[in-house]
């Protein structure tokens, strides 16, 4: 792992962190965090979850929200520069809810109630990637990009897979 740093979210019911480099290439972490049958102490979205919060050691610098095309799937990402003593880092977060990915708040929590109304499994998790840079943030948002190239069918698929079982 490149860092430390890991969000401040109510703890889901399954999670996954792990830090991959593709040779010499700026190394990503991926974090996911799973919520099943979800209550007021235990929710995806949430006012309390925040990718980083006054007591961590990473903080927070900046917040915007983005589209990023991935082999032909629009994501709507919500990005955040994070500063630490160590370096900084950029994380690109978004939710995935009832099948679906907004990394808007309002959107998933109608999104859920959907779901719940409908009947379906109110299964939702938080996909967070994020990478290390120096100076120019790009350099992260390359190895970010190269990642989710490589990966974000695999993500989708054990999502799904999850959630079904």
């Amino acid at each position: 792992a490149f860092s430390s740093w890991i969000p401040d979210y109510m703890t889901p019911d399954a999670s996954f962190n792990n830090a991959y480099r593709k040779g010499d290439a700026t190394p990503v972490a991926l974090t996911m965090l799973y919520y099943r049958n979800q209550q007021k102490n235990k929710s995806l979205v949430s006012s309390v979850n925040h990718v980083s919060e006054e007591h961590n050691p990473y903080a927070s610098t900046a917040t915007g929200m983005l589209l990023e095309t991935i082999n032909g799937k629009v994501l709507q990402i919500r990005e955040t520069r994070l500063r630490h003593s160590t370096g900084s880092m950029l994380v690109w977060q978004w939710n995935w809810i009832d099948n679906k990915i907004t990394a808007n708040d309002y959107q998933g929590k109608l999104w859920q109630t959907q779901a719940k109304l409908a009947m379906r499994p109110d299964d939702g998790a938080a996909i967070m990637v994020s990478a290390p840079f120096t100076e120019h943030p790009e350099q992260a948002r390359d190895a970010m990009r190269a990642f989710l190239t490589d990966n974000l069918a695999p993500i989708d698929a054990a999502l799904a897979t999850t959630r079904s079982r």
